[in-house]
């Protein structure tokens, strides 16, 4: 049985010699935006070369300015790449604008090496148009339906799509659990994703087949998820996810947690409301303001207001909540002694782009801007965000 993984430093390689046995081709991120590079590139790169396995490298497309994306890629990966390199990749996830993918793909579409574009089931109607003018490259599709670790007819991919995600939850031999798996599902043969020749023109996408119904599944949310990325993947919103989930704040989830896919909403609970005179509140794991907010009547705003809390996705476990009162009295806020001369500021471990935006004099709208951020809430460490 052949397996067909896609991984980042999220999911290394921890035996190269089973996955080379058992793996025709493999698949790994290299970049996303125009300033970060996957930590795991170079060792990928140089095992593959080194055990002879085939591999792609793909560009995670933050929302906007796609084809400067697909250059960064390109410029980052062509001085590693070796003999068993076979091409890049279009990662479509952040309701990217078609004319956007459409242009950074004709880029890689002209570099002499096959390139693919991976899109989401629920997105279809959306890059409609993009997967039909694809030219020579291959078209990559998620849909993860029950998502067992296993195939299931029941949740196909698109007709004329060459490459399906179909789990989250794969085991692959020398990666370990927890795998995206793929299968091939178009015409192409799997020479020609270990860098045969291709067919001369791609069949058109037809029209979409009808999603089947729900049935009650959960998803188990993996480091890296977002609730609209897994809302996407599975045909619905994050706003139905959340109000199914009892989730406050969309913004916050984490790994580990089972998410409900369909179903009903849980039934509202009559929160406990503490008498007024009682006062405070002590964050534990998991809390969220807003969702503190909800228990005592209030708006996660006014708590915000009266705690002094600056950036209100930003509360930790001993943390002790005013639930009454008035704002603190304003005091001049302490400028850093010397702010950096650098231009660039490297995101560390617990760091949010308004407390950054903060330190150095600015807001998180304005550094989101000139980093080409499309989500405020989702920066990762060793991320180089400019400051100025």
């Amino acid at each position: 049985m052949a397996f067909y993984p896609d991984i980042s430093h999220w999911k290394p390689v921890s035996n190269w010699a089973q996955v080379k046995q058992n793996c025709p081709f493999i698949i790994s991120k290299a970049t996303q935006g125009t300033n970060f590079i996957d930590s795991y590139l170079d060792t990928f790169i140089k095992n593959c070369e080194a055990f002879g396995i085939p591999y792609w490298l793909y560009t995670f497309l933050n929302k906007g300015n796609e084809l400067a994306q697909a250059q960064y890629m390109v410029r980052v990966c062509s001085k590693k790449v070796g003999k068993y390199f076979v091409g890049y990749i279009l990662d479509v996830e952040q309701n990217n604008p078609a004319s956007g993918v459409q242009s950074a793909l004709n880029y890689l579409n002209g570099l002499g090496k096959k390139a693919m574009v991976y899109t989401m089931y629920a997105q279809y109607n959306t890059y409609k148009s993009v997967i039909a003018n694809r030219g020579k490259a291959a078209w990559w599709e998620a849909r993860y339906g029950a998502n067992n670790g296993t195939y299931s007819s029941k949740y196909p991919c698109h007709a004329g799509a060459d490459l399906h995600q179909f789990t989250s939850k794969g085991t692959c031999p020398g990666i370990g659990s927890g795998v995206d798996l793929n299968r091939i599902a178009g015409s192409k043969k799997v020479a020609w994703f270990t860098g045969g020749t291709a067919p001369a023109t791609p069949t058109p996408a037809p029209a979409p087949a009808p999603a089947p119904a729900a049935s009650g599944n959960t998803y188990t949310v993996v480091k890296g998820d977002t609730l609209s990325g897994i809302a996407s993947k599975y045909g619905t919103t994050y706003q139905a996810l959340a109000a199914l989930n009892g989730i406050a704040d969309p913004n916050k989830i984490y790994p580990g947690q089972v998410l409900k896919i369909s179903g009903s909403a849980p039934a509202p609970k009559p929160a406990s409301k503490p008498a007024a005179s009682s006062g405070t509140y002590t964050v534990v794991k998991g809390d969220t303001l807003s969702g503190i907010a909800a228990k005592y009547g209030t708006t996660y705003q006014k708590l915000a207001q009266i705690n002094g809390i600056a950036d209100p996705n930003k509360i930790y476990p001993g943390q002790v909540i005013k639930l009454t009162g008035s704002a603190p009295a304003s005091k001049p806020a302490a400028k850093p002694a010397a702010k950096p001369s650098a231009q660039y500021y490297t995101v560390k471990k617990g760091d949010t782009l308004s407390g950054i935006a903060k330190t150095y004099g600015t807001t998180y709208q304005n550094l989101a801007k000139i980093n080409g951020i499309a989500n405020p809430n989702k920066i990762y460490p060793g991320q180089k965000i400019r400051v100025k």
